[in-house]
């Protein structure tokens, strides 16, 4: 790892972004609560307040409005009330004309919403509102907030049913964790209350932490060492205080650490500036932690572990024939930016391992698949070589070719074993419209069954899979749900206007991208096309992708009289993938609802979010969790719902681009990154132990 090709990557969890994708500002400072969990009380009389002034505020837009592409939220309170601010609604307003991609929401303790108040909020276009309340009885919630029970609550639960019925059940978050007279049953009854008014995001925590040692009354640990952060505040989001002062973070009480003021100079200035370098290299363990530094008395704040990670997977990550590693070596390559030392071991289909080299950080090593009982032991050999002085053996899938000799090695080196179990394989090959060998079906189903087991740790794709998993006794805390991602890319508009040339493609344009085979159900596509030209849409569909069941399909399209409307491509280069799909303004995900798509979260609908594009998609697995409201889910036992809401769809073009939008929006949650990063947390919490 020492070395200048890899220096950079001991910046841990610290890529900063060209520009924050997070902008928490204060357009006026004071608060009137007084809970004892927070510094306000304590700090707030040796601190000079004020209301934001119109011209910083809108200059704080300006400055954004270069890098809105790069914005994810704009969040308008840090260390206040927000509500205090009497133009705050119009403010939000404001950002949300200038920046409809952008998430803007802000917490508040509800003391001010009256009924006049919550019309004004739910009237304006911000996308949800948190609203702090601490305690189901008198005595609890006065002890906590010191602001009167009876007036706010009677606020809160006005405001909440309104806004359950207007704006839908998720655009209210309640947060609130025990404090003082606050018991474990008073936290279930605090739950079932809002629950029962129709809230479905209440944010429940154990306890309060000190703030940075800002608040007196909560011990504060002391650090004196660090190479990390537990948030994102230092590294993806900037603070702005009343008076244009940016501070480090919302921990930053005091204002310790004043990075520069954006009245002179703007955001990206300062985001790049000397000064904020200087900070994050102790944050990233680059220079000494100081007593007088805000982390030193941080919860944040930690000491991570570098591991070095021997990842394997049974299929050749350099072959489009295989797309499905694409899960292995993403999250690979956001290990390898983490600061982790990560080797990738790949099976390819020719047979002809190739010699080791450096990719993405990671370096690559590929083996054979050749079956002989003799290449058998040279596999655990050279395994158990690679291995020696790894800390993580981590393998993907269950094929025996590949995890027999990964687990009987890492067993052999008494090393952690780590297997991510992402499809229901078994389900997979029996699936097919020909099963070559029975005995191989139900050596991957045995392999299925006893790989979790013998494993010390577990990551999985689903739902359907984590279930499996905790039924067989295993313990909660050594497996993490880990859905596949995609990354925005930026495109090249001539490659999209080269493909929309080749193929006529000057209308309305929907795209199915994926696998050509049973489960994918793209049979029932072409009958929605079929459908489609019937009722008057001759819209054209590209079904991108490759599989045994293409030429059946091509067949189809044929005597379905769709010559026209339906082109299938082929496989294409991953990579291209975006290009593709901004060639279209729908995409498609069609799943017969069976053992195998139950389990699955399909990467396509991932791209399809990424990409931003309208989705229909069949509500099977993790496909309605993961599309949220960024399309619309229908019935995979209803074979009319599909074309149904395709038409719907092609005949209003403002649902089309809402839906985009939401899309975008919904895409920030399924990132490689964010999967990446909960399994280094996981790392960090088990091997710690």
């Amino acid at each position: 790892m020492q070395n200048k090709a890899t220096d950079f990557l001991l910046k841990r969890n610290f890529l900063i972004p060209d520009f924050p994708e997070r902008i928490m500002f204060q357009t006026i400072s004071k608060c009137n609560a007084s809970c004892g969990f927070c510094p306000y009380p304590s700090v707030s009389p040796d601190l000079p307040h004020g209301r934001m002034e119109e011209d910083l505020f809108l200059k704080i837009l300006d400055d954004c409005q270069p890098y809105q592409e790069h914005l994810i939220n704009l969040i308008p309170g840090l260390m206040n009330e927000p509500l205090l601010d009497k133009q705050l609604i119009q403010k939000i307003t404001i950002m949300k004309r200038r920046f409809p991609r952008a998430c803007v929401h802000f917490l508040t303790n509800g003391s001010l919403i009256d009924e006049k108040c919550g019309d004004e909020i739910l009237d304006s276009p911000l996308d949800w509102i948190g609203i702090s309340f601490f305690g189901h009885t008198k005595a609890s919630y006065e002890s906590s907030m010191g602001l009167p029970y009876e007036k706010v609550r009677k606020y809160v639960e006005a405001f909440v049913k309104k806004a359950v019925a207007v704006r839908g059940p998720e655009f209210v978050m309640i947060t609130f964790f025990k404090w003082n007279l606050f018991t474990e049953q008073e936290v279930k009854d605090e739950v079932a209350f809002w629950k029962d008014l129709g809230v479905m995001r209440i944010s429940n925590h154990e306890g309060g932490i000190s703030r940075a040692g800002n608040v007196p009354s909560i011990p504060a640990p002391v650090n004196q060492r660090m190479n990390s952060c537990h948030s994102i505040w230092s590294r993806k989001m900037m603070h702005i205080l009343h008076n244009g002062d940016v501070v480090l973070c919302c921990m930053d009480w005091r204002r310790r650490h004043v990075l520069g003021n954006v009245r002179e100079k703007s955001i990206h200035e300062i985001w790049h500036s000397a000064d904020y370098e200087k900070i994050r290299n102790v944050i990233r363990g680059e220079s000494p932690l100081q007593p007088e530094h805000l982390c030193s008395r941080c919860e944040m704040a930690v000491e991570t572990k570098y591991y070095k990670i021997v990842m394997i997977h049974p299929h050749d990550i350099f072959s489009h024939k295989e797309p499905w590693t694409i899960r292995i070596k993403t999250l690979g390559r956001e290990l390898a930016k983490m600061g982790h030392d990560v080797t990738l071991v790949t099976f390819t289909l020719d047979s002809f391992p190739q010699e080791p080299f450096v990719q993405d950080g990671m370096k690559i090593v590929s083996l054979s698949r050749k079956l002989s009982l003799v290449y058998f032991f040279k596999k655990i050999r050279i395994l158990r070589q690679l291995i020696k002085d790894a800390d993580i053996v981590h393998f993907q899938k269950a094929f025996y070719y590949c995890s027999v000799p990964s687990v009987i090695s890492a067993w052999l080196e008494k090393k952690w074993i780590h297997y991510d179990w992402d499809d229901n394989e078994t389900a997979i090959y029996f699936s097919g419209k020909k099963t070559s060998s029975y005995w191989t079906g139900y050596l991957l189903g045995a392999l299925e069954w006893i790989l979790p087991r013998v494993c010390d740790s577990v990551s999985v794709s689903s739902d359907v899979l984590m279930n499996k998993v905790l039924s067989y006794g295993i313990e909660k805390d050594r497996v993490v749900k880990i859905p596949v991602g995609a990354d925005p890319v930026e495109v090249s508009l001539d490659d999209v206007r080269q493909i929309k040339e080749r193929y006529h493609l000057n209308g309305d344009t929907q795209i199915y991208i994926g696998q050509l085979h049973g489960a994918q159900y793209a049979e029932l596509l072409l009958h929605a096309c079929r459908k489609l030209k019937e009722n008057g849409k001759r819209i054209k569909t590209l079904i991108v992708g490759d599989g045994y069941d293409r030429r059946r399909l091509e067949s189809l399209k044929d005597s379905l009289g769709l010559e026209e409307e339906v082109i299938f491509t082929g496989a294409v280069p991953h990579e291209s993938i975006p290009i593709w799909l901004e060639a279209a303004s729908v995409a498609i995900a069609c799943f017969e609802k069976t053992k195998v798509t139950e389990c699955k979260s399909p990467l396509k609908i991932a791209e399809y979010l990424c990409a931003g594009k309208a989705i229909v998609a069949h509500a099977v697995g993790e496909v309605p969790f993961m599309i949220g409201e960024a399309g619309i889910c229908i019935d995979p036992d209803d074979p009319d719902s599909l074309w149904k809401a395709l038409m719907s769809l092609h005949e209003n073009k403002d649902t089309i681009k809402k839906l985009q939008a939401k899309a975008r929006i919904q895409a920030r949650q399924f990132t490689w990154l964010s999967g990446a990063e909960k399994l280094d947390r996981l790392f960090q919490k088990i091997t710690l132990k």
